[in-house]
Order: C-alpha cells, then sequence, then structure tokens
C-alpha cells in the first residue's frame, strides 16, 4: 500500500539520522511485546513508534483505506432516506495503529 505522499515524507524526515539496527531491535521489541498480550503499552517510547510506522503502517492504512471505501462506496447506492446518521463530531481511530 502506498502512503500518501505527505505521511511517507513525514516519516522519510523522521528516518534521517536514524539507526537501522536501534530500529529493528524497537520492532522486534514490539512484536514480542504484542505476541505477549500481557497489557501495558504496546508502543514505550519514539523509536518504538517510529519502527512500528515503518513496519506495520502502510499495511494497517491500506486495509483500513480498503474498509472505508467500501463503506462509501456502499453509501452511494443507498437511498437517501435511509443514510439517517448525523455528521461526525469526533475522530474514531479505525484500527490505523498509530491513531
Amino acid at each position: 500500500m502506498e502512503l500518501p505522499n505527505v505521511l511517507r515524507e513525514a516519516l522519510e524526515e523522521e528516518l534521517k539520522g536514524a539507526s537501522q539496527q536501534a530500529l529493528l531491535s524497537a520492532a522486534e521489541k514490539i512484536s514480542l511485546r504484542s505476541r505477549s498480550r500481557s497489557g501495558g503499552l504496546y508502543i514505550q517510547n519514539r523509536q518504538e513508534a517510529l519502527a512500528y510506522a515503518l513496519s506495520r503502517m502502510p499495511a494497517t492504512f491500506g486495509a483500513v483505506q480498503k474498509a472505508l471505501s467500501y463503506t462509501l462506496e456502499a453509501l452511494e447506492g443507498m437511498p437517501e432516506e435511509k443514510k439517517t446518521f448525523e455528521a461526525p463530531v469526533s475522530l474514531l481511530d479505525m484500527g490505523a495503529g498509530t491513531g
């Protein structure tokens, strides 16, 4: 999944000066923590946040984008009288991981 340019560029900026080995280590810690399901903070520091964004965010972004596009597609074919929801007043994290 291709990330939007603004997001990709922001990640590239964050990567400047980052150690590849440190990012790999952080990604491994996150992976082990998520599999243990022991609770607590899943991502514990900035390095882990960057490792997560690089390793998981593209796939998660793609899955959420696809699910939301299906929702919009379904709404397009729905008669107006069936669209009885109101405009959003807050933001819901639809599983983007980095929220």
